[in-house]
């Protein structure tokens, strides 16, 4: 086989592979979501009944945390799933903070998610003395914990104009923090914090210069530091097809390298073509006269056939 046709045939094998990779990436994005992925989460929490009608009785403004709803909902949310945070941006609904304020009923009870900057965590723990809030009787089951968490939309251009309360299950994953006085870890750098949740009530509450104010109070389950981009799920390409495709090309490449070069090679060293008188007159030979019998041009008289010259 000929230098061009392995090259065309290497060509053809390289554009192969690259079709092969595309065609395994596409497939894996239209494909649908195993049977063992995580649920989608329910509008509402999955509430019955017996929960619609504890939380009827919920009443905004106001700074009771007390109510039979707060033990209900803590436990649906104990039984979610955990959603991954690739998911977040197109299974929650992400609301403005006036919104919030303006509609509790809308988003009571509704999973979201939320963009923060966090200033304070507290842990909270049946019996302790010192707590941002009252929580008799204890609303987890079986004791367990509830971190305090206050927050801030980090939307906002001033995020401290725009207050929120988590009451979180799970720990904040946050660096150590200052110590409180009034217990609990403090953070002057305001560091960011994604959540999911579920807005309880609007909660007012006494802040920190003595002044009356609403806070959006919600329940969260899932807390995570953010990224700058999250690849949306299922559109990953996978390794193996990307490490096939890169050595079909560096193997193509390198063999039409190769044989390129062997044919330069063969080409140079085979002698070209020269006259005879070339060949045997030497570069600095002196020029011949047109009339020198020596000279291979010079145009020579046939022999003379006349009697005469053989007389004699």
């Amino acid at each position: 086989m000929s230098g061009g046709h392995w090259d065309r045939l290497w060509v053809c094998l390289c554009l192969a592979a690259i079709a092969t990779g595309l065609t395994g990436a596409r497939a894996q994005e239209t494909a649908p979501s195993p049977a063992s992925g995580p649920a989608p989460l329910p509008h509402d929490l999955g509430l019955d009944d017996q929960d619609r009608r504890l939380l009827s009785q919920v009443f905004d403004r106001n700074a009771r945390l007390s109510d039979p709803a707060l033990a209900a909902l803590l436990a649906r949310i104990e039984g979610l799933s955990p959603l991954p945070p690739a998911q977040w941006p197109t299974d929650l609904d992400l609301p403005g903070y006036g919104n919030i304020l303006a509609q509790p009923d809308r988003y009571r009870a509704r999973p979201i998610r939320l963009s923060l900057r966090v200033g304070r965590v507290q842990e909270m723990t049946p019996g302790q003395k010192t707590t941002p809030a009252d929580l008799r009787p204890w609303p987890r089951a079986d004791g367990k914990p509830l971190w305090w968490v206050e927050c801030f939309d980090a939307s906002a251009d001033n995020p401290g104009h725009r207050p929120l309360i988590l009451l979180s299950i799970i720990e904040p994953p946050l660096p150590a923090g200052k110590d409180d006085p009034q217990g609990g870890r403090m953070y002057p750098k305001l560091p960011p914090l994604e959540a999911v949740a579920a807005l309880y009530k609007i909660y007012s509450w006494v802040d920190r210069d003595g002044q009356d104010r609403d806070y959006p109070l919600l329940l969260a389950w899932q807390l995570e530091p953010p990224t700058s981009s999250r690849p949306a799920s299922g559109t990953k390409v996978p390794s193996q097809q990307v490490m096939l495709v890169g050595l079909v090309l560096m193997v193509g490449f390198g063999l039409m390298y190769l044989r390129r070069r062997q044919a330069r090679v063969r080409h140079e060293s085979q002698p070209s073509y020269q006259p005879r008188r070339w060949r045997y007159q030497p570069p600095d030979a002196p020029a011949q006269r047109a009339d020198d019998p020596a000279n291979p041009t010079t145009k020579r008289e046939p022999p003379s056939h006349d009697p005469a010259d053989h007389s004699s």
